[in-house]
């Protein structure tokens, strides 16, 4: 609950309303109806800071938990204010005297900044004036000096063009009559050529589209479908067969009797293999009456030629070890 009093003091830290529940000391009788779980709840869900001073400093109650803050007594919360309001009152002081301060030296800075502003729009302005008249002075002596070149050349131009109007109109209208005729032949040749073409199109077209011919295809048509019916109907019935045979072999090799009897040669093999191991078993041997023999490093005994004389021997036996010495060796 403190945890929780605190985010909510940092959350409403920058309200200005503020509630304070204060009681002076007491009988722990007179201070136990402070301690009451709905208004606890009505505490921690309020939108307002909540303080509570309530008792001496001895005296601690449940809404003491529940609150953003609470002092030992009501004169310490009294206190508090009183120091936040002081404390509130000298930095509102400072901060209208920074304000001030700041205030007039950016006054001043702005004030320095809109005199030179103007000094600089009023010279600026006549410098650009003068500037743009000899500018315009400028540009309107070399566009004079051009458009009289241009007007010359113009001249030049309109004397040659008239000589040529005048001298060639016969020859321009021969050769537009030229190309007319020209253009005339080639159209009335493409016209003929896509008029029989079109002819020729539709001639074997309608040679195509003869009724005998649809009639024959269709009836080809047909024939193929029925041969792919029948080839279909062939290779189906043949897999169903096939199927058949393997479904029926499966099921009389799954009949009981033949598990059973798998069963009963498999029992049959792994008992003999069992005792083909067990034969094998050196322990089996041992308990049969043999022994092994090992010499003095832990090295089989298969031979007298590989012991002398005196030389130690470890003996295994079915049941435990014998150690022994060599006195003499016979051979075979």
């Amino acid at each position: 609950m403190r945890f929780s009093s605190e985010k909510k003091a940092l959350h409403y830290s920058n309200l200005n309303n503020l509630v304070i529940i204060a009681r002076g000391g007491g009988s722990k009788t007179d201070l136990s109806a402070l301690d009451n779980e709905s208004i606890a709840r009505r505490i921690a869900s309020y939108t307002i800071p909540v303080w509570t001073g309530i008792g001496h400093e001895i005296d601690t109650s449940v809404l003491d938990f529940v609150a953003n803050r609470y002092f030992k007594t009501p004169t310490a919360v009294a206190e508090e204010i009183v120091a936040r309001y002081v404390e509130m009152q000298r930095h509102l002081e400072e901060a209208e005297t920074r304000f001030r301060s700041t205030w007039s030296y950016r006054l001043e800075i702005e004030k320095t900044y809109i005199y030179d502003v103007k000094v600089g729009i009023v010279q600026g302005t006549r410098k650009l004036l003068e500037t743009n008249s000899n500018d315009l002075r400028g540009s309107a002596a070399t566009l004079s000096s051009k458009v009289q070149e241009r007007i010359s050349v113009e001249k030049s131009r309109v004397a040659v063009f008239k000589i040529t109007l005048i001298t060639s109109p016969i020859s321009v209208i021969t050769i537009a009559r030229e190309r007319c005729l020209d253009k005339r032949r080639r159209f009335i040749s493409n016209c003929n050529k896509a008029i029989s073409d079109r002819h020729r199109e539709i001639t074997l077209m309608k040679n195509r589209f003869q009724m005998s011919r649809f009639l024959q295809i269709i009836c080809q048509a047909q024939q193929c479908l029925y041969d792919w019916k029948c080839r279909y109907l062939s290779r189906f019935n043949t897999v169903i067969m096939i199927h058949q045979k393997e479904f029926d072999y499966l099921r009389r090799r799954f009949k009981l009797e033949y598990v059973l009897a798998l069963i009963a040669n498999e029992k049959t093999n792994l008992t003999n293999k069992l005792a083909t191991i067990r034969a094998a078993d050196p322990l089996t041997s041992l308990k049969r009456g043999f022994s092994l023999v090992y010499k003095k490093d832990g090295g089989l005994l298969k031979s007298v030629e590989e012991i002398s004389t005196g030389e130690q021997i470890q003996v295994t036996v079915s049941d435990g070890i014998i150690f022994s010495t060599v006195n003499h060796t016979i051979g075979k």
